[in-house]
């Protein structure tokens, strides 16, 4: 037999406080927590987390203070946050970042932050530069020369 499933959105009014930890730009997280408003309920935005929120909370050493903090407090304290600045060297962070700006952000903006991780990151080849900027270097009136198409072998890395 299937158990029951409950809309916990019914029941926001029998408990004392929520906390909820959402990736704003994921639109399906996003599209459930709009769901859940009320006096009772705190939203804790964390951009670029995508589905691996407790994970990466977990990787970046605070999850054991939040826990904390939200038992204790009933927030989440500075220190917490803090903590997740070190999400800036994870490389599923700055991939998300790259990918969000990809589709929202001007081109300048992303090849700005692209060239700061690959400054800091050069193994990580999703910050390489755009296919339009290497375009447009091609096609600048500055270069007289055609491109010569690229021989040899390419090594791809899925990690």
């Amino acid at each position: 037999m299937t158990p029951t499933y409950h809309d916990a959105c019914t029941n926001l009014d029998k408990i004392n406080e929520a906390l909820i930890i959402y990736d704003p730009y994921l639109p399906e997280d996003k599209a459930h927590c709009t769901r859940f408003i009320a006096p009772n309920v705190v939203h804790y935005k964390i951009p670029f987390f995508d589905h691996a929120t407790p994970r990466l909370i977990a990787k970046c050493g605070v999850l054991e203070q939040l826990i904390k903090d939200v038992v204790e407090n009933g927030a989440i304290s500075s220190t917490v946050f803090r903590g997740l600045r070190q999400r800036r060297d994870m490389r599923i962070w700055n991939r998300r970042l790259i990918e969000h700006l990809d589709r929202v952000g001007p081109p300048s903006r992303r090849e700005k932050v692209a060239a700061l991780i690959r400054a800091k990151r050069p193994d990580y080849y999703f910050a390489r530069p755009s296919v339009l900027e290497e375009k447009v270097k091609i096609s600048s009136p500055a270069i007289e020369k055609k491109a010569r198409p690229v021989v040899g072998f390419l090594r791809f890395s899925y990690l």
